[in-house]
């Protein structure tokens, strides 16, 4: 299973992490080193992982995402709870505030993604609401 995987928030240890991402994943050192210097770097990382390894896998990287006892935070596309989401959301069982959140989530690092967005809803608006972007933009760059 292919997971994509982005930092979020930084952990507070690169080197613990980097082991759990060795134990969980299966991989060796160098690999689990060249996977934290990449996602310590704000790239968006990633892992293909055997069935056996991928609960294991996601089971350390929610410890870290909760809070747990490294802190950070991960936002992770293609686990089983993503994919799960992703089929909720279109066929309409979500609230507003799910949609809002999911869009906003995926949209972090994904140019394309935050462009068809921007497009999509510019092209809707009215003057108004657009003379009132503008204006924001103006003040907040002068």
């Amino acid at each position: 299973m292919k997971l994509k995987i982005k930092m979020i928030e930084p952990c507070n240890s690169k080197l613990q992490l980097c082991k759990d991402i060795k134990d969980a994943a299966g991989i060796g050192l160098k690999e689990s080193k060249d996977f934290c210097d990449e996602i310590f770097n704000g790239k968006v990382v990633t892992i293909d992982l055997l069935d056996d390894k991928y609960k294991e896998f996601i089971k350390y990287i929610r410890n870290f995402d909760s809070g747990g006892y490294q802190k950070g935070k991960f936002f992770i596309t293609g686990d089983t709870q993503w994919i799960r989401n992703v089929k909720m959301l279109s066929i309409g069982l979500a609230e507003k505030h799910e949609y809002v959140d999911f869009i906003k989530e995926y949209s972090i690092d994904n140019n394309d993604i935050k462009e068809f967005i921007l497009n999509f809803y510019l092209k809707k608006s009215k003057k108004n609401d657009l003379i009132e972007i503008v204006d924001y933009i103006s003040k907040t760059t002068q």
